[in-house]
């Protein structure tokens, strides 16, 4: 994981709670409260091969109020949750497909994404300075590998959520008519690692952004638990 996807993973956070801050006021203010240094350079070391190891100050944190004020606190809270996880990296291990899972009556169907429900998100995902951008399926971006299909866009390949977990939690990227949906935020052209994903989370299916695992190409073939763990 990047320090950049790990900033934005808490910057998301914030957004689902409320909290609205441009992505660029967002990642230096959570930069600066991890790494007491601006998200330029702290991307800047990580690309020079500095090892960076976030941590919380409460003098830093004070001092970084008087500049961005009360939402200083509530961003501090989230990155408290995400701190001790860094960087170990989560290895999913599925017991199944959720395909399996609704076949075998472990869970029930997904939700069918619909034009009218996917423009209720888009208008959700534009409320919280994001965009859903259509990924067609096409011969060149979709692939299927021996356990994963992975889908190419905006230069990397992605895993296709398909997964039943053994806590009972599923999830199934979103499709409708031969396309996926990636989140942009308005004002980056790289795009997140998020795509809209139906997630069976305590005994009941919600359609929302999902993160995905990326892949390099040598990894298509691969589980999700090989991808992340290589």
């Amino acid at each position: 994981m990047s320090v950049k996807t790990f900033i934005d993973h808490i910057r998301f956070e914030a957004q689902e709670q409320g909290l609205t801050a441009s992505m660029a006021r967002g990642r230096d203010l959570v930069a600066r409260i991890l790494f007491d240094s601006p998200f330029n350079a702290v991307v800047a070391a990580e690309r020079a091969g500095k090892f960076l190891y976030p941590g919380l100050s409460d003098a830093r944190s004070a001092e970084l109020k008087a500049t961005y004020g009360t939402i200083v606190d509530t961003f501090v809270s989230i990155a408290a949750k995400f701190v001790e996880l860094y960087p170990v990296y989560r290895i999913i291990v599925p017991l199944m497909t959720a395909k399996e899972a609704v076949a075998m009556g472990r869970i029930p169907e997904p939700p069918q994404l619909t034009l009218s429900s996917l423009e209720v998100l888009q208008e959700e995902a534009r409320s919280r300075g994001m965009e859903i951008e259509w990924v067609t399926f096409n011969p060149g971006n979709l692939h299927q590998g021996r356990h994963l299909r992975f889908i190419r866009t905006g230069g990397n390949w992605y895993a296709l959520d398909d997964m039943f977990l053994d806590n009972g939690e599923a999830y199934i990227t979103a499709e409708l008519n031969g396309s996926v949906f990636r989140y942009r935020e308005i004002d980056d052209v790289e795009g997140t690692h998020k795509f809209l994903c139906h997630s069976f989370l305590n005994g009941k299916w919600v359609t929302r952004a999902g993160e995905h695992t990326m892949a390099y190409s040598s990894q298509l073939d691969m589980t999700h638990g090989e991808i992340v763990d290589g």
